[in-house]
Order: structure tokens, then sequence, then C-alpha cells
């Protein structure tokens, strides 16, 4: 999808809602942010959004991927397998 390109339905109708507080998709139900908390800490994944308009297949990425190494001890979250 970052490539503007849908995966799903092959449509360049794409568009992003970049991790910027207030800006794109943010606060209440259309949150761009993930909250992930461990035994000592809590922190706040703030996500780009990109959302295909043709079939509205939808993906998040984590915008600051340093931040990843939190969800590996994260409560409530495993790796799929």
């Amino acid at each position: 999808m970052r490539n503007g390109i849908c995966p799903k339905c092959n449509s360049t109708q794409v568009y992003c809602g970049l991790a910027t507080e207030g800006e794109g998709l943010t606060a209440g139900s259309y949150a761009s942010q993930v909250e992930v908390a461990t035994d000592e800490t809590c922190a706040t994944l703030w996500v780009d959004t990109y959302i295909c308009s043709s079939c509205g297949y939808l993906e998040m990425h984590v915008a600051n991927r340093a931040e990843l190494s939190i969800l590996m001890q994260a409560d409530g979250w495993r790796k799929v397998s």
C-alpha cells in the first residue's frame, strides 16, 4: 500500500493518514495509535494508516520502527506462528 497500489484489488485509489498528532486519523474511534503495556511501562505506538477507497482494504504501519521492540514484551500481544 505504501507504493499507492492496493494489494487486494490492485487499485491506485489508496489514501494515507500519517501518524501526526492532530492530523489524519486521530482520537476517538478513528485512533491512529496503538496502546501497549508491559509490567514496567505503557507506550503509545503511532501508526500510518493506508485505506483503499475502491475495496475498503486497510493497512496500518508503526511510524517509528524502533518502537516495535516494545510489542515483544507487551501484555496481550503474541507472535503469530
